[in-house]
């Protein structure tokens, strides 16, 4: 296996954080460290192309390092249970923060030059990444306020 084979007797879930169409995503832990576990969520017979395709998003998450990424730890890749975990980030999404804090002008500006240096990560890349799906849901707000 992988350097970053992790054993799924290994995490123990907890509160579900959020779902996508790709799965569902909970706090976790991880040999005692607390992080984020996206399950693969199994809608049909686990077919050839869903498992390709949860592989190359692994492959390119193992090899992506950058300060405004969620950063990557491991991956379950043994069928049926399939995850992926990440860093926890213990604040909640930048959506969240938008609806419930009043922000500064300096930490707004802030925000938004870590959330575009992380999207500059991604389009760099060698091939570039395309996220999809940016919008304020998907960036993550740490206690300090720095944004994945």
């Amino acid at each position: 296996g992988f350097e970053w084979e992790i054993d799924h007797k290994d995490l123990q879930l907890g509160k579900l954080l959020g779902s996508g169409t790709f799965g569902d995503v909970y706090r976790g832990t991880w040999l005692g460290s607390a992080v984020a576990i996206k399950v693969l969520r199994i809608t049909r017979a686990l077919d050839a192309t869903q498992i390709r395709e949860f592989k190359q998003e692994v492959d390119i998450m193992s090899r992506m390092r950058h300060v405004n990424i969620v950063q990557f730890v491991g991956a379950c890749t043994q069928p049926p249970n399939l995850s992926i975990v990440t860093e926890y980030l213990p604040k909640m999404s930048l959506y969240d923060v938008l609806k419930t804090e009043p922000l500064a002008w300096g930490r707004k500006i802030s925000i938004a030059n870590q959330a575009a240096a992380g999207i500059l990560y991604l389009h760099h890349r060698k091939p570039p990444i395309v996220h999809r799906d940016i919008k304020s849901d998907n960036f993550l707000i740490g206690l300090d306020y720095s944004v994945k």
